[in-house]
């Protein structure tokens, strides 16, 4: 799996857009982007990550094991994108986190580093508030689509 900044993505593509056409002054709005990338290897259990800034290629690339999260499973429910969500928590680097996850795709996959759930992770945010990721769209492909690991030159 993969996970990315859409704003950065986002950005990235319009300014690109704009320096083909020959524009000199481009707004520049990574403030709200996450300047990385995950790709998860379920099989080797091993992601790697790329850290870079806007419109550049990886400033920072390493690979790490896929952490281990104790998730409790909790009665509480909701529903996001017309899935029914199930409530999970865990504690990951000294932060306690609050998963919303729907057992109607089961994908053990998530945002960030998440997963390990018996279902699509669709929102996750750690107990203060200051993390969140929350999926805002699902699209079912007509056929597969293999990720791509993007390499810079």
């Amino acid at each position: 799996s993969k996970t990315y900044s859409k704003y950065l993505f986002d950005n990235d593509s319009v300014c690109t857009m704009l320096i083909q056409k020959g524009t000199r002054n481009i707004p520049i709005y990574q403030g709200l982007a996450s300047p990385e990338d995950i790709y998860k290897n379920h099989p080797k259990g091993k992601m790697t990550v790329s850290y870079r800034t806007f419109m550049t290629g990886p400033v920072l690339k390493y690979e790490e094991l896929m952490p281990t999260f104790k998730w409790e499973l909790l009665s509480d429910r909701k529903t996001l994108l017309n899935y029914q969500c199930q409530k999970a928590v865990c504690t990951f680097r000294g932060r306690t986190y609050i998963a919303w996850f729907t057992p109607e795709i089961p994908l053990s996959e998530g945002p960030w580093k998440f997963h390990g759930l018996p279902g699509l992770i669709l929102q996750v945010s750690d107990d203060k508030n200051e993390f969140e990721y929350q999926c805002i769209g699902i699209q079912k492909l007509k056929k597969k689509q293999p990720i791509k690991y993007w390499e810079w030159d």
